[in-house]
């Protein structure tokens, strides 16, 4: 735990999943439990609250295994800032850890060193490096563009954590400035917040085509089958 610090999490769960043909993502299964009741059942631990954001279509479908989790449920909004933004409203915690409900196999190892790097930094999130054998470039209207360094990119994961001053510094910005992003990182950069980076696990996968959800079993197999064989 962070020194001297409460820990809210938020969990997104209020997307819809288009690309994988619909319905959210709270409800799929990996090793017989909900990636919902996973993640709030790891994120317990570290928390002495945990936000869930569903959409109106799951909040008002809650069955009596989910009602009962260890967690407050709120309905999301149009956008996944505007989810944010409502879902911090109900945090009391003064650092602030944000996951979203596809990545349900995020590690114990990832959220401690996430916790403890946030003792000296007010933003943090996961990432993994880009590897590209190739060079790479913006393309507009079929065009190219200006070039990218392959040497300095990474993918943003979550979770993040925010002191929650940071993120109330942020929405303050975010309504007088009419800012919207798709990540709260960006919105942090705008706000000149200094966002720590620190990689994660190759095991924090995305759920986010129908062949994910393979992805997820066979990795949470051979991670099950590697702690019974250690």
């Amino acid at each position: 735990m962070t020194k001297g610090k409460s820990v809210s999490t938020i969990i997104l769960a209020a997307g819809t999943a288009e690309r994988m043909g619909g319905g959210g993502k709270a409800f799929l299964k990996a090793g017989g439990q909900t990636y919902l009741a996973r993640l709030v059942a790891l994120f317990s631990q570290y928390s002495q609250q945990v936000i869930v954001a569903l959409n109106a279509e799951d909040l008002h479908n809650l069955d009596a295994d989910h009602t009962t989790l260890a967690c407050l449920f709120i309905q999301g909004g149009a956008t996944r800032q505007e989810t944010i933004e409502r879902a911090f409203q109900e945090c009391r915690g003064s650092l602030i850890l944000i996951h979203e409900v596809a990545r349900p196999l995020v590690t114990a190892a990832d959220i401690t060193a996430l916790v403890d790097c946030a003792n000296s930094h007010s933003a943090v999130t996961l990432v993994s490096p880009i590897k590209s054998r190739d060079s790479l470039s913006y393309v507009l209207d079929g065009h190219v563009l200006a070039p990218v360094e392959r040497e300095n990119l990474v993918e943003l994961k979550t979770p993040q954590a925010y002191h929650s001053s940071t993120l109330s510094e942020v929405f303050t910005r975010v309504k007088e400035e009419s800012w919207l992003e798709n990540s709260l990182v960006p919105l942090c950069r705008r706000a000149n917040i200094i966002v720590k980076c620190i990689q994660g696990s190759e095991q924090n996968l995305k759920v986010t085509y129908p062949e994910d959800i393979l992805r997820v079993e066979r990795t949470l197999k051979i991670r099950d089958e590697g702690g019974r064989n250690g």
